[in-house]
Formats: C-alpha cells, structure tokens, sequence
C-alpha cells in the first residue's frame, strides 16, 4: 500500500510539473492567458462536397513520427452513420474535403482555417482500423497543411491499468454540438457517465457505453476523465482514490445509439492501433 501511495504522489508531482509547463506555455503566447489543457485538445472541423457544406464534425490531433494526424469518426468522412447504416444527407452527397478550425500559431485565442482533400483521385487520404475483420468508426488524417498552426496533440497514458474503472464514472466529451463553441471557438465540455463496464466490450468491438446528453457535431471528440475518482486496485480489489488534475483520454465518441439511449465511445486501444497503421 505504501508503495502504491508513493507511486500515486510520484504521479501527481509529475502531473503538476506538466501543468506549470504547460501553463508558462500558454502565456508566452497571450498575456495572462489561462485555458484548461482539455480546451484546446479538440478541433471544430466542416465536411464539405466541393464548395457546398455537408456537416460538423470533431477531432483531435494524435502524432506518429512527429507527424500529426486529425482523429475522428469514419462517419464523418463516408456521410454514412456508423450505427444505422443511413446517409446524413438527403441527397446521399459524401464529403471530399474538410476545413479544420486550426489554433492560429502562438497567439492562443485566435484560429486559422486549413483545408484537407479527402481523397486523391479516387483513393481515400484517410487510414482506417479493423478489429475482427470489422471496421471500426475511427479514422486518422495526415494533416499536410500546417503553417501558421500551433498543434496541441493528445498522448495515451496508461497510468490506470493497474486499477478498474467503475461503472457510474464521471466522464467528459469534449466536442462542438450543433457546431456551437462554448466561447471564441473553444469547444464544449459534456458530462457523462460511464454505463458499462469499461473493461468489457459492446457487441464484442473495443467500445464502451455513457450515459448524458450528446448532439449531433460532437463525432470524433475526444473521451477524458479528469478530476477525482475512486477505482478498484486489481491485484488486492481495495478501493483506491485517484486524482486526474489534466485529463486522461479515454477513447473516442461515436454517436447516439436510439435504442438504447446512450453513446458509443470507441476505445483507446483502436485509436493506438490505428496510429501505429498510419502512413
């Protein structure tokens, strides 16, 4: 038990390091600036047909190499919804481009917009991830435009494997309902709860189920826990208090499932699978 506290201190005093990092970061951009590290980890992004606007959609940006990739749903690329299989435009019209709503390089507060093409010709620029021979609602773009942006990526830890998270588990998606931003073009934090257990998978594919109100423009945003929880130790099953200060990325958001009235969050595992398959 000792060993374990001394770990979770450990933990924490590396955290907090992080954030003060971070932190002096943001303000040798914008004087007196302070925005919470989960703010600025999710981009607003437009799906277009040529010139005409197709939907919203979110994504966060994960990197390769020093490369960096968007991260988001396949749905928002195909204009096929992952879950009932049925076009989001009347006219079954696809996107061939986005428009990502980039931070504008070192000056935090203010955005630029980059366009990608989707495909080249007729080969899609996207990866995709399978598991079971099935695919999977999480795709990965090479961003090929960013001059001018300042790229604030998500790394997966695994700082919690040693433990089980609980069913009922305060999550937060981060993301752009209906495309509204919460403020200037920052994103919109969504409490939700975690309704199944994490460690088991729905309808035997890598995702877990919440519980909390989403919306459509929210596809592709990323999953966190941050703040305090209590999880369950695996080796000696005792409920131990863990503290999140900046976030823990969880997984991906896919969509609302009607029938059960609650959302699909593919997990990290198929993201970290993805990014290793990218080119």
């Amino acid at each position: 038990m000792l060993l374990l506290l001394k770990r979770c201190l450990l933990t924490a005093i590396l955290v907090s390091v992080s954030s003060l990092l971070f932190l002096n970061h943001l303000n040798a951009q914008r004087k007196d600036a302070f925005v919470d590290l989960g703010s600025v980890i999710s981009l607003k992004f437009y799906t277009l047909k040529d010139k005409d606007t197709l939907g919203i959609g979110t994504g966060f940006i994960i990197r390769k190499d020093g490369i960096p990739y968007l991260i988001t749903n396949l749905h928002n690329f195909t204009g096929i919804d992952y879950w009932s299989g049925k076009h989001f435009d009347s006219l079954k019209r696809q996107p061939n481009n986005i428009i990502i709503q980039h931070h504008l390089l070192n000056k935090l507060g203010n955005w630029v917009s980059k366009k990608q093409f989707l495909y080249k010709g007729i080969t899609k620029n996207w990866n995709e991830v399978f598991a079971d021979g099935k695919i999977m609602d999480v795709v990965s773009l090479k961003l090929t435009d960013t001059a001018n942006v300042s790229i604030y990526d998500i790394e997966i830890d695994h700082e919690d494997e040693p433990y089980r998270i609980l069913p009922g588990s305060q999550f937060f998606v981060i993301g752009y309902p209906f495309g509204i931003t919460a403020s200037k073009q920052y994103p919109v934090w969504k409490s939700v709860f975690l309704a199944s257990e994490y460690a088991d998978n729905y309808l035997d594919i890598p995702v877990f189920l919440i519980d909390g109100t989403t919306r459509k423009g929210m596809s592709g945003s990323p999953v966190i826990m941050k703040g305090s929880y209590t999880m369950m130790d695996r080796k000696t099953n005792q409920s131990i208090p863990i503290t999140v200060p900046l976030y823990s990325l969880k997984g991906i958001y896919s969509g609302h499932i009607d029938a059960l009235e609650l959302s699909a969050v593919f997990k990290t595992e198929v993201i970290e699978t993805l990014i290793n398959l990218s080119k």
